[in-house]
């Protein structure tokens, strides 16, 4: 007996599909560089707000110490470096304000604009495609992992901030004095160590979260989408059964994450 029609291009399609993954390498990671492409103008410029936030933070507490030393010891004015480091907040204000709106800014647009193309992507797959895969699961996929992309374009400019204030703080303390910079900075890679630990630890539960509340959306939209069959049939407590297991099954995953963050 021949395959049916819609299997056979079902089949063809998860060919194709297949062959374009592995020819990308990640379908993913290329998804988010050619959005983050479209918006390359917004991410430098929250990146540049980073810079400047930095170098803002960083000069206070130069320009205290040459108020010190040239304002009080030799005498001098403290008016121009007291209105100099004023002007230093100011600007660390200023920026940090304008780089969180930024990076929200480019982040939300990511987002949206990675939903549709997810979702006319698939409005095109064949109809064999949506016979194994859940319209729970769909949604799980549309909200949760987008939101991983939105997290890491949000946190790029903080990040940069974050990498140019420890090497600038590391230079200035090797200068000023290479024993101390040595005590300080020998933690650096025990927090990178640890901090990889509890990536590894908390990795596994997230994912679970991220799976189990992709089943509970499916059990909510089967529910909902089939409640004339659910009342003609009286399966009211059945479905409520199964949408207390899972409701049950994300709390559990939800603790598990709550325990690797608390230890």
């Amino acid at each position: 007996m021949g395959e049916e029609p819609h299997l056979a291009g079902a089949r063809d399609t998860d060919t194709t599909v297949a062959a374009d993954a592995a020819g990308s390498g990640d379908p993913g990671r290329t998804m988010l560089l050619e959005a983050m492409g479209r918006h390359k103008v917004g991410i430098g410029l929250g990146m540049l707000l980073g810079v400047v936030w930095s170098l803002a933070k960083l000069a206070v507490p130069i320009l205290v110490g040459k108020a010190i030393d040239q304002g009080i010891v030799s005498g001098g004015s403290l008016v121009g470096w007291s209105l100099a480091i004023v002007g230093a907040g100011v600007v660390s204000a200023l920026a940090t304000g304008l780089r969180r709106y930024v990076a929200f800014r480019n982040a939300r647009l990511v987002e949206a604009e990675t939903r549709d193309r997810l979702y006319v992507h698939a409005q095109k797959l064949h109809f064999g495609f949506h016979d194994r895969y859940q319209t729970g699961q769909l949604m799980s996929r549309g909200n949760v992992d987008l939101q991983h992309f939105q997290n890491f374009i949000t946190m790029l400019p903080i990040t940069v901030a974050n990498l140019l204030t420890v090497s600038v703080a590391a230079l200035i303390l090797l200068i000023l004095d290479p024993i101390l910079a040595f005590f300080a900075l020998v933690s650096l890679p025990l927090a990178n160590f640890f901090g990889r630990r509890f990536a590894t630890r908390l990795m596994p539960a997230v994912l679970g979260i991220q799976e189990e509340s992709a089943q509970l959306a499916s059990v909510v939209e089967e529910t909902v989408g089939g409640i004339r069959v659910v009342k003609g049939f009286g399966a009211e407590q059945v479905r409520a059964d199964a949408l207390a297991q899972e409701a049950d099954d994300v709390y559990d995953r939800g603790m598990e994450a709550a325990s690797a963050r608390a230890t």
